[in-house]
């Protein structure tokens, strides 16, 4: 990994393509956070100057030839002042994800770390408005209400056909 571990968030030099090997390289200063098994690469852009590509996102996941996470979190602004501030939340993959409790959970300390916040805290996800909770080390997520659930759905794997669990 080419992070440098430092007082605040670690840095990462990047070149994604061969033509940007001869380009300076790219720094991000960025935060990895870990929230029950699920690790993240946290990106203060409160200056929303920041435009990664789904390669980009994805290269910085990949864990043997990035920094290496299950996701990638980049803080905003919130646009339409629905909360305090708003997420882009890529999977490892580079694809856009609508919401990921453990993420969440990682997010909100991240935004109390950076702004000091202490109680209470919102941010806009593609799934909704999130309000996290701060008790000390606990950080607790009010998460979204699901759409589209379907429970005791039939699936058939490998010609054998069972039922999801509830």
């Amino acid at each position: 990994m080419d992070g440098v571990s430092h007082e605040g968030p670690a840095i990462f030099r990047f070149a994604v393509t061969a033509a940007m090997l001869s380009s300076p390289p790219v720094t991000l200063p960025f935060t990895k956070m870990n929230g029950a098994g699920n690790d993240f690469i946290l990106v203060d852009d409160r200056a929303n100057r920041l435009a990664l590509t789904p390669a980009e996102v994805a290269r910085l996941c990949h864990r043997q030839r990035g920094i290496g996470a299950d996701g990638f979190l980049r803080l905003i602004p919130c646009a339409d002042r629905t909360a305090d501030w708003a997420w882009d939340f890529y999977n490892s993959d580079g694809s856009q994800a609508e919401m990921c409790g453990n993420g969440a959970r990682c997010f909100a300390r991240f935004i109390q770390r950076l702004t000091g916040v202490q109680e209470r805290v919102t941010f806009v996800t593609v799934a909704g408005v999130i309000t996290a909770t701060f008790r000390g080390e606990q950080v607790t997520v009010t998460l979204t209400v699901p759409r589209e659930l379907r429970l005791d759905q039939w699936i058939e794997v490998g010609g054998m056909r069972g039922v999801s669990i509830r």
